[in-house]
């Protein structure tokens, strides 16, 4: 089982000078926090706003199928992406250089993650790669010609009981879930956010298109349980290969 307290992840590539070490160290703590109500109103209205505060990750003994994917359709990769993906070298990962793989990988990252809720957005900070997800809740006049972000620009809104994120602007990234995949930067991202299960199991079905890399979108379920420690910090150092 892993050790709550010390995560460590190492990615070694035979082929590639430098090896990067991901090494979680317990620097500092997300505490989670009661979530704000961000629907005023008849309590009815207020019911379909989840509650989605706090750390989440899987259970303690590995069980359930938590913390992890549970089903995900099979990639259908445009005839672009079958051609780039057949050349794909794992020395191209980012990750290798210690730099940010991009949104889909710490979406469907295996490690902890943490939620919460403010009166007009909703903060999701992920423990791999330190990432810190601010989602507003209005929307936001985006300048067309801002520069694209390695998490996108999000939007967010509470419907039927979830939390839905729509995510565009995003940078080139490598995703990983059964293999690599590339995501383009016309990719955009549509997350459904949802408590089960007495408010114990939260839910994610997200939905990726991508005109370039892909024919159809590709869908993708995962499940974590709440999760009573604390996010590591993360940290990537290079190392030189023996």
């Amino acid at each position: 089982m892993l050790d709550h307290r010390c995560r460590t992840a190492e990615t070694v590539n035979l082929r590639h000078p430098k090896i990067a070490q991901h090494r979680a160290v317990r620097l500092m703590s997300v505490v989670p926090l009661a979530i704000a109500s961000l629907m005023s109103g008849s309590a009815a209205a207020q019911d379909l706003t989840p509650d989605l505060s706090g750390n989440w990750w899987r259970t303690e003994d590995g069980s359930g199928n938590t913390g992890r994917v549970i089903a995900q359709a099979p990639r259908a990769l445009s005839e672009h992406g079958e051609a780039l993906m057949a050349v794909f070298d794992p020395a191209d990962d980012p990750a290798v250089r210690c730099e940010h793989p991009g949104a889909v990988r710490v979406i469907l990252s295996p490690y902890p993650i943490n939620f919460l809720s403010h009166d007009d957005y909703v903060t999701i900070t992920y423990e791999e790669w330190a990432t810190i997800r601010p989602v507003p809740l209005t929307e936001q006049d985006i300048d067309p010609d801002a520069p694209h972000a390695v998490m996108g620009h999000s939007v967010g809104r509470y419907q039927d009981g979830k939390l839905i994120v729509e995510t565009d602007s995003l940078t080139t990234g490598l995703g990983r879930s059964s293999g690599f995949f590339w995501t383009s930067e016309e990719a955009a991202l549509i997350e459904e956010y949802s408590v089960v299960e007495d408010n114990t199991v939260l839910m994610l079905r997200m939905s990726l298109t991508d005109p370039v890399m892909l024919d159809e979108p590709w869908v993708i379920e995962k499940r974590w349980v709440r999760y009573g420690g604390e996010l590591l910090d993360f940290d990537c150092i290079l190392r030189e290969r023996p």
